[in-house]
C-alpha cells in the first residue's frame, strides 16, 4: 500500500461509500507494517491498528490469513489472546484493546518481584566459568524469604526456568563449539579456570572409548609390545573379544601424540604408558611400515581429562609432579573437564575413526547397541595386532598429515612443527622417565638388606649399611624380578636411589615349582641367567592366584578329616574341663560340711565355758520345756544334792562328769542336773549365734533404677 493509491482521484460516491483497492484484499502484514512506519504511526500503537486492520477484513478468508499473520508477527501468539483483543476492540474501539505484553506462563507478580534476585544470585555464583545450579539458587530464595519473613516466594519450577535462559544466554554468548576448536583455543576447567593452548604440547587431552570391532582373542599376544592380553582378567566371548583403545591428542595442532590398546577397562597404569609412549619418540616394529612416517612427541604441560578415576587417579598426578623435580620444564598438571561437552574435540577422533576405519572391517558392532547385527562372531578374522596396525597409519599417517581445519593450507604435523620453530623437541632419559612411571610401595627393611614385595623376598649389598626403619621401593611391572630402591621421601622430596634389589634365589625356585606343579602356562625362569631373565607383575599375580586356590582345594579335600580331630580335641578338652568342675564341687561339699560339723556343741569341748549354776535344792521347781520328764523327776528327790562350793564352774575340756558331785543317794538326782547343764550349755552357744548374726553385716542391694 502506498500513499499514492489514497490520493488518487476516484468518481463522486456518496459520504458513506467504503472505497476498496488491493489492500483491502491483501494479508502480507510486513506491508501493512511499512506503511504504518510511512504514516509515523509509533511502535507502541501498532496493536490497536493491526487489530483494526483485522477487523476491517472483507471475508472470512482474507480475515482468518490476517490473524494468521499476526500471531505469528507477535512470535506464536495464542489465536485466544488476540481473540481477546478483537472483542475489546469491537466493545470500545483501539483505545480498548491491551498495549502491553501479555504474561508468558509463569510470568506473574511474584515472579517479576524475585527475578532481579534470582538473576543476581545466578550471576554472583556463576564466575570464572562455574555455573550455579538452580537448585542453589533456589536454596538462596528460600533463605532470602526466611530473612525477610515473606511466606510466598517462587517455586523451584519457576527458578529452573529463569536460570535456564540464562544458561541458554550464555552458551550463546560463549559459542556452542566444543571445547579445543580455533586458532588458540580455550579449555575451561572444573575449578573455573581456562587453559589457552596457544602453542604445541602445551595441553594435551586423554581419553577412552570401546572399539566397535571383535578382534580374535590370543592368549598371551603383545599389544604394542607393552600391555598382555590375559585371560584371567578378560574371559573370552565366543572366541572374540573388543579391545579398549586409549589416545593422548594435542590440542593446538590436533595431532595424536600416542594410542594404547588394553585388553580390560584401562586404569591408572595404562594411562601411565600412555604418557610414556607420547614423551617418548616412538618405534614400530618394520611390518608397520610407517618408519618413513613423521610422528610428533615430547612433553607437556597440562592433561586435561574428565573425571574418570583412572584419568583423575593419584598415580598419575604423582608422575606430573615427580616429573616437575627432575626439571621444572617438563612437569605436567591434571585438570578436569567443566562439563561433558567439553570433551569434543577427542570425541571427534573416535567418530573418525568409527566412520573411516571399523565400519569397513569384518566383526564390526555398529555404534548403535540396538541395532547392532547378528552373528558378528562368525566374521571376526582381525587379530589385535590386526587393529592395532590400522589404527597406527590411521592416527599417524593419515590423521596427522591430514590438513588442519583451521589452517587449511598447512597439515596438522607442519602446524605442530611450526609451533616449535621447526625444532623437534629434547629426547628425555628413559630411565628417568621409567622412574616416575613405577610405582611406588614403602617396604619394611629387615636384617642383611632383605625386604619383602608381593610376599616374595628380595635382598640387596646396597641395604646393608642403610640404618632406616623402611625404604621405598619402585618397580616396572614387566620385571619385577629387580626392584629400585629408595630413600625415603622427606618433606616431600624424593629420595636418594641406593641401589638395586633382587629377589632370592629359592625365592624364584619356588616360583618354578609352582609353575610346574600347577601346570600354569607361564614360562619358567632360567636360574643361570637372572640377570637377563623378566617375570611381570601379571605373572606374578597368576602365579599366586593359582596357588591359592590349589591351596583352597587342598583344605576342601581334608576337611572331614581336619574336623573330625579338631572336634576330639575340643570333646576332650571339654570333657577334662567338666570331669575338674565335677571334683571342684565335691571337695567344696566336703570341706563345708566339715566346717558345720565343727561347730556343733558335742565337737566343742575344746573351748572353755563358764556356767553359773546355783545350789540345787530338794525342791526342783524349775520346768524345762524341752523335757517335762525332768520336772517330774526333780519332783521325786528326796535328798539335797551336793556341788561344788563354787557357783561357777569352769569347763576346761574335762567330763562333764566331773563338774557334778558325785550321787550320795540317788542317781536320778544326778541325771537331773547333767541335763540342766548341757541346757545351759546349749542356750549359750545359741546366744553366741544369735549376736554373730546381728554384728554380721547386711548386704544392701542398690533399688532397680528406672529402664528407659
Amino acid at each position: 500500500m502506498s500513499g499514492d493509491r489514497l490520493t488518487t482521484e476516484l468518481p463522486e460516491c456518496p459520504a458513506d461509500a467504503v472505497l476498496l483497492d488491493e489492500s483491502s484484499y491483501s494479508t502480507d502484514i510486513h506491508e501493512f507494517v511499512k506503511y504504518l512506519v510511512n504514516q509515523g504511526v509509533a511502535e507502541t500503537e501498532f496493536r490497536p491498528r493491526l487489530v483494526q486492520w483485522v477487523a476491517d477484513s472483507l471475508n472470512q478468508s482474507i480475515k482468518k490469513g490476517r490473524i494468521k499473520a499476526v500471531c505469528e508477527y507477535y512470535n506464536n501468539l495464542p489465536k485466544r489472546t488476540f481473540y481477546n483483543w478483537l472483542s475489546s476492540y469491537y466493545r470500545g474501539g483501539k483505545e480498548a484493546v491491551p498495549t502491553e505484553t501479555p504474561r508468558k506462563k509463569g510470568d506473574h507478580l511474584l515472579t517479576q518481584l524475585w527475578k532481579p534476585f534470582i538473576v543476581e544470585t545466578w550471576r554472583k555464583g556463576s564466575t570464572n566459568g562455574r555455573a550455579m545450579s538452580a537448585k542453589k539458587v533456589y536454596r538462596k530464595v528460600e533463605q532470602e524469604a526466611d530473612k525477610s519473613n515473606q511466606k510466598k516466594f517462587p517455586s523451584y519450577t519457576t527458578v529452573l526456568s529463569i536460570v535456564k535462559d540464562l544458561i541458554k544466554e550464555r552458551e550463546i554468548k560463549e559459542g556452542q563449539c566444543s571445547a579445543g576448536q580455533g586458532h588458540e583455543p580455550i579449555l575451561l576447567t572444573r575449578d573455573g579456570k581456562a587453559l589457552e593452548a596457544s602453542y604445541p604440547n602445551k595441553v594435551v587431552q586423554a581419553d577412552h572409548t570401546l572399539v566397535d570391532v571383535l578382534s580374535n582373542y590370543v592368549n598371551d599376544e603383545l599389544v604394542l609390545q607393552f600391555k598382555q592380553v590375559k585371560n584371567h582378567k578378560v574371559p573370552p566371548e565366543a572366541g572374540a573379544t573388543r579391545l579398549w583403545l586409549s589416545i593422548l591428542k594435542d590440542s593446538f595442532s590436533k595431532c595424536i601424540l600416542s594410542h594404547l590398546f588394553s585388553a580390560k577397562q584401562p586404569g591408572s597404569e595404562e594411562v601411565a604408558l600412555l604418557i610414556r609412549r607420547a614423551i617418548l619418540p616412538k618405534y614400530f616394529p618394520a611390518d608397520y611400515d610407517l618408519r618413513d612416517v613423521k610422528i610428533p612427541y615430547g612433553f607437556f604441560r597440562h592433561l586435561y581429562t574428565d573425571g574418570g578415576r583412572d584419568l583423575d587417579s593419584k598415580h598419575v598426578k604423582a608422575i606430573g609432579e615427580q616429573l616437575a623435580k627432575i626439571s621444572a620444564e617438563i612437569g605436567f598438571t591434571c585438570h578436569l573437564r567443566r562439563k561433558v561437552s567439553d570433551g569434543g574435540d577427542i570425541e571427534a577422533v573416535f567418530n573418525g575413526l568409527n566412520h573411516q576405519v571399523w565400519s569397513q572391517c569384518p566383526g564390526y558392532t555398529g555404534s548403535n547397541v540396538q541395532k547392532r547385527p547378528k552373528n558378528v562372531e562368525s566374521e571376526v578374522c582381525l587379530s589385535s595386532r590386526d587393529l592395532d596396525k590400522l589404527v597406527s597409519w590411521h592416527l599417524y599417517a593419515i590423521h596427522n598429515h591430514d590438513n588442519h581445519p583451521k589452517f587449511e593450507t598447512r597439515t596438522r604435523y607442519e602446524v605442530w612443527i611450526d609451533g616449535l620453530d621447526k625444532e623437534l623437541p629434547a629426547v628425555m632419559e628413559e630411565r628417568k622417565l621409567d622412574s616416575c612411571l613405577m610405582k611406588v610401595v614403602d617396604a619394611k627393611l629387615y636384617r642383611h638388606g632383605t625386604v619383602r614385595f608381593m610376599t616374595r623376598k628380595y635382598r640387596g649389598e646396597v641395604l646393608k649399611g642403610v640404618h632406616a626403619a623402611s625404604v621405598t621401593l619402585r618397580y616396572n611391572p614387566d620385571n619385577i624380578l629387580r626392584l629400585l630402591a629408595f630413600e625415603k621421601e622427606v618433606n616431600e622430596k624424593p629420595g636418594r636411589f641406593l641401589g638395586y634389589v633382587e629377589m632370592l634365589r629359592d625365592e624364584v625356585k619356588l616360583l618354578n615349582e609352582w609353575i610346574d606343579e600347577l601346570n600354569l602356562d607361564i614360562s619358567k625362569i632360567n636360574l643361570n641367567k637372572l640377570d637377563t631373565e623378566t617375570l611381570s607383575l601379571a605373572d606374578l599375580k597368576e602365579i599366586r592366584k593359582a596357588v591359592a586356590a590349589k591351596a583352597k582345594q587342598t583344605k576342601q579335600s581334608n576337611r572331614g578329616t581336619r574336623l573330625k580331630y579338631q572336634g576330639n580335641q575340643t570333646d576332650l578338652i571339654d570333657t577334662r574341663k567338666t570331669n575338674k568342675k565335677e571334683q571342684q564341687t565335691k571337695e567344696h561339699k566336703r570341706l563345708r560340711a566339715a566346717a558345720k560339723a565343727s561347730s556343733r556343741p558335742e565337737n566343742s569341748n575344746s573351748q572353755p565355758v563358764e556356767v553359773a549354776m546355783d545350789l540345787v535344792t530338794p525342791e526342783v521347781t524349775t520346768p524345762l520345756k524341752s523335757d517335762q520328764g525332768l520336772t517330774a523327776a526333780s519332783t521325786l528327790a528326796s535328798e539335797p544334792v551336793t556341788v561344788s562350793q563354787n557357783p561357777i564352774v569352769s569347763i576346761t575340756g574335762v567330763d562333764n562328769s566331773q563338774l557334778i558331785a558325785p550321787p550320795t543317794e540317788s542317781s536320778n538326782v544326778i541325771d537331773i542336773q547333767k541335763r540342766l547343764q548341757e541346757k545351759s550349755q546349749v542356750e549359750f552357744f545359741e546366744e553366741q549365734l544369735k549376736l554373730a548374726e546381728e554384728q554380721r553385716p547386711k548386704l544392701i542391694v542398690p533399688r532397680r533404677t528406672k529402664r528407659f
